[in-house]
């Protein structure tokens, strides 16, 4: 995530927490949840059978005084990337500059 914000253009990384203007926080966890396989007669796991990936990606925006200016969730989509963690990561970044780029009013 942070080589994917690194290329963004309006976003600056900071060297550390006390130099920045907001603070991004996240977690998340991934996990196989199955295989799919070409050919529905084979119920064995063999070299054709390809992972089906489950998990989330949880993403705070903070402010210095450490209130949530912005939250969001993502779990993998159905058709993406076959990395887990850029489909997650492709989904947050857009909503990302989004809410940077039209912070809502309070």
């Amino acid at each position: 995530m942070v080589k994917s914000l690194g290329k963004e253009s309006g976003i600056v990384l900071a060297a550390n927490g006390s130099q920045a203007d907001y603070t991004l926080t996240g977690t998340g966890e991934t996990f196989i949840r199955g295989y799919i396989g070409t050919n529905p007669r084979v119920r064995y796991l063999n070299s054709d059978a390809k992972p089906v990936y489950g998990g989330y990606l949880s993403v705070e925006l903070k402010s210095p005084g450490r209130d949530t200016v912005w939250s969001y969730l993502v779990t993998p989509r159905r058709m993406g990337p076959e990395d887990i963690g850029r489909n997650l990561v492709g989904q947050i970044i857009p909503k990302l500059l989004e809410a940077v780029k039209h912070p809502s009013k309070p």
